[in-house]
């Protein structure tokens, strides 16, 4: 094998300080990859794979696209050294200098469009509790929440996920033995991160729990050392109040869809996607946070509620903001590119443009109440940074700042200069070559140029005693020389440099406006903070009209009063709903429904909790008219999975789920349980879902809803007091059934699962083969019903009156009209098992 060049050994030495990340090698125009990277990024990007020295794998991508393929591999979970020349080779003595600037990771990259939500959660835990502090560099969010109890680091744990990190940093042993599975990153091969910017982000921890200081210095740590400089984009690090949000725990985000499909999608089929009327990336991440993070403090919801309910009854005003949102960008990406120098011309021109429609906005909200009133207030913008852009950026700037021409003329006097000298550079030589042959006598003096020499003065040999003897003999040429002068030379360096010291200048000016605009971090984060919710909460208005949602009552009392409740989201995707009612309060806490598959049990559930979110962010709700009682905690246990890599069923899953609610359900709580217990035997089925309804029922005392196919659990409700039975309802047409959807008092008596197989697809003949199979099934069920009912009758032979006391209140308390086959049996067990019990 050849023996490393310079380059290569410049380069090694580069990758062994960044083991764990792609290392893009500037070179020229280009950045490079080489060995296994190269083969890495030529996979994962599509690129043709070379070689060097035909042997160290190669590829490339260009510098001016640089940020596209960096997007690639973030979605995918890649980090990347980006390795810079640190100077030209015009300047280089040798070897050019290269150092890596900054390490680009999922989470820590800004450049990204402003839909992208990219967060970092650090984890710390102790014998006391736990703690998450999660940062969003784009959004300038740094916000921490600490857990205690017994299973304080799975409340963790489970939060965090909800915030569905794309990369993880663990404090301690523990934590990283947990998250051995997720997107954990190892900061410790990275260099250190600056101590006075680290000091400058935590500062103000003191007081806090010391596990919370420690998972916020390490987030804080991770941050700095793949991104120094980026803390001064960052807000401070924000400690929750504990009970101010709603709990959701990852597996009801999920099941809910609230924004991505079951499937992992993105887009339709999602609560936000029917959510989403807002102009702004920022505006639509506002929406996603309150989504996140339901409010459970009724003065606050109502404050939120009484905006939206303003804007939904102004239509002009709600249309004068969404025409002033629409040139909006995002100020705290701005920032945050600012912060770590990848600030591009036009991000400062579209800062401009935003400032300026916040101050049209802010004039829109005068005088406007309530919180509307307050963001108006806080959209007061500075003025005269907005000024100092449009009058140094020039309209339409290049995209890149390395082409330059962004700053206006008259900007600077210099930079004027420097332009003309360059733009005029051919005048300049032409009138200088004039000039000296007027001074001379040389008529024939000629000016031209070599890469080699550069510009000279040509003499022919006939006119060689006419030559000045100042100039500088340079070259002798078959029919002259080749000479210089000191003012030549001067004006060539000029010429040269122009472009250079040009682009230098202009960078000063960029870098002077980008000092600016830091310099208003505060300020400007809170213009745009203000503007994202403010598109937010005209999108829940607009919203509200279009799909004609009514504005809920927020009571204290455990209770959830739905009257003609629709699903957000089916609605919008079928464009017709059949609405329904619910009431869950201190006479009726926990409903059963039953009836047929495919009937819509699942959907009546989910828009129940859809109804309660959506009414605890202060949006309006699919309803004609709602009451919704504070849920602290919601719970939703909806659909099937399973893990085969870690060797878990679907019933194993199911179970941990429902373990999970029974431990947090509060009386304050919502529950929703679909088809628990169908992982297992019939029998097995019915015991587990009838022991976690009384569990629901006399334990956590929650408002519940229990979907099942297991009509045995009916019967809860007349042994049970605050349960009751709801029914979804179906006709039967000969063979073909007619799905109402709508829900009425009572119990279903048929799933009709061979007919949904038939709808599925299933083959004519299996259709056929399962209804004998059913008749069969019920006949022997009949049979059976008859032969317990004979036993009874045999062990009820002597008169009635020799019957016990209690035995004669059961059999009074009979109907045997409404006692399935299940229950005869039962009945039959408890009867002999009171007549062994009492004396003879």
């Amino acid at each position: 094998m050849a023996e490393a060049t310079p380059v290569m050994r410049q380069y090694q030495a580069l990758k062994e300080r960044y083991p764990g990340a792609l290392l893009f090698f500037r070179l020229g125009d280009f950045f490079e990859l080489f060995g296994e990277d190269a083969q890495l990024a030529a996979r994962e990007l599509d690129l043709v794979l070379t070689s060097r020295d035909g042997e160290t794998p190669m590829c490339g991508v260009p510098r001016h696209a640089l940020d596209t393929y960096l997007g690639r591999l973030m979605e995918k979970g890649y980090r990347v050294a980006l390795a810079e020349q640190m100077e030209s080779a015009g300047q280089a003595k040798g070897l050019v200098r290269r150092e890596v600037v900054r390490l680009v990771t999922p989470a820590t990259w800004v450049e990204g469009g402003e839909d992208r939500i990219s967060r970092l959660a650090a984890v710390a835990t102790s014998a006391e509790g736990s703690a998450v502090a999660w940062l969003e560099p784009a959004a300038g969010r740094f916000e921490a929440s600490v857990f205690g109890g017994p299973d304080h680091l799975d409340q963790a744990l489970r939060w965090a996920e909800h915030l569905a990190p794309v990369e993880w940093v663990a404090v301690g042993e523990l934590a990283a033995h947990r998250l051995a599975g997720l997107a954990a990153t190892n900061p410790d091969g990275l260099p250190p991160a600056d101590q006075t910017a680290l000091l400058a982000m935590t500062s103000h921890l003191d007081g806090w729990p010391e596990v919370v200081q420690a998972a916020v210095r390490a987030g804080a740590d991770y941050l700095l050392r793949t991104h120094p400089g980026a803390g001064r984009a960052m807000e401070r690090a924000h400690l929750a109040a504990v009970g101010g949000e709603m709990e959701i725990d990852p597996g009801t985000w999920r099941q809910l869809e609230i924004t991505r499909r079951a499937s992992g999608e993105r887009g339709s089929g999602t609560l936000i996607s029917v959510l989403d009327e807002t102009l702004t990336g920022p505006g639509r991440h506002a929406l996603i946070s309150w989504l996140e993070a339901p409010l459970a403090d009724i003065p606050a919801i109502r404050h939120r509620q009484q905006a939206v309910s303003a804007l939904v009854r102004d239509g002009v005003l709600r249309a004068q903001l969404r025409r002033e949102l629409a040139p909006v960008k995002d100020i705290q990406r701005t920032l945050a590119k600012a912060a770590i120098g990848v600030l591009a011309p036009a991000d400062l021109i579209r800062l401009a443009a935003t400032l300026e429609a916040a101050s049209r906005l802010e004039g829109r909200l005068a005088g406007q109440g309530g919180l509307l009133g307050e963001l108006g207030a806080d959209l007061a913008a500075p003025r005269e940074l907005a000024g100092r852009i449009g009058r140094t950026i020039v309209d339409q700037p290049p995209l890149q700042w390395r082409d330059g021409g962004f700053v206006r003329p008259g900007a600077t006097e210099e930079l004027d200069r420097l332009r003309s000298l360059e733009e005029d550079s051919h005048q300049l030589m032409l009138a200088l070559e004039q000039r000296l042959r007027t001074e001379t006598g040389i008529r024939n003096l000629k000016l031209g140029y070599n890469r080699v020499f550069g510009y000279y003065l040509e003499v022919a040999r006939s006119q060689l005693d006419l030559v000045p003897h100042s100039w500088v003999h340079k070259q002798t040429v078959a029919g002259g020389e080749r000479l210089l002068t000191p003012e030549l030379k001067e004006l060539e360096a000029s010429i040269l440099g122009a472009g250079e010291a040009a682009l230098a200048l202009e960078m000063e000016v960029l870098q002077g406006l980008t000092e600016a605009l830091l310099a208003e971090r505060e300020t400007l984060g809170r213009v745009g903070r203000a503007l994202a919710a403010v598109d937010g909460l005209q999108s829940l208005a607009e919203v509200a009209v279009r799909r004609r949602y009514a504005c809920p009552q927020i009571v204290a009392e455990p209770t959830l009063s739905i009257q003609e409740g629709r699903h957000p989201v089916v609605e919008a995707e079928a464009g017709n709903f059949v609405p329904n009612d619910l009431v869950l309060d201190a006479e009726t806490r926990l409903l059963i429904v039953t009836g047929p598959n495919m009937g819509g049990k699942s959907t009546y559930l989910r828009q129940a909790a859809l109804i309660v979110l959506l009414a605890q962010i202060g949006s309006f709700v699919p309803a004609k008219a709602a009451t919704v009682g504070l849920v602290d905690r919601l719970f939703s246990r909806i659909g099937s999975g399973d893990d085969l890599a870690g060797g878990r069923s679907t019933f194993f899953m199911e179970m941990e789920e429902v373990a999970h609610i029974l431990e947090r359900a509060t009386a304050q709580s919502l529950v929703l349980l679909d088809e628990v217990g169908r992982g297992t035997s019939t029998y097995d089925g019915i015991a587990v879902a009838q022991a976690v309804v009384e569990h629901l029922h006399q334990e956590n005392r929650c408002r519940a809803l229990v979907a099942t196919h297991f009509l045995e659990l009916t019967a809860l409700s007349r042994q049970l007091p605050g349960v009751a039975n709801r029914a979804v309802t179906a006709l039967e047409q000969g063979e073909r059934v007619v799905f109402l959807r709508r829900v009425v008092e009572g119990t279903a008596d048929r799933s009709y699962g061979v007919h949904v197989a038939g709808l599925a697809g299933v083959p004519p003949a299996v259709l056929a083969r399962a209804r004998q199979i059913l008749e069969e099934l019920e006949v022997s069920s009949e049979e059976r019903v008859r032969w317990d009912s004979q036993q009874l009758r045999f062990a009820l032979h002597e008169p009635v009156a020799r019957l016990e006391p209690e035995a004669l209140r059961r059999l009074r308390e009979l109907n045997p009209d409404e006692i399935t086959p299940r229950q005869a049996l039962q009945i039959l067990f408890e009867l002999h098992h009171l007549a062994e019990e009492e004396p003879s």
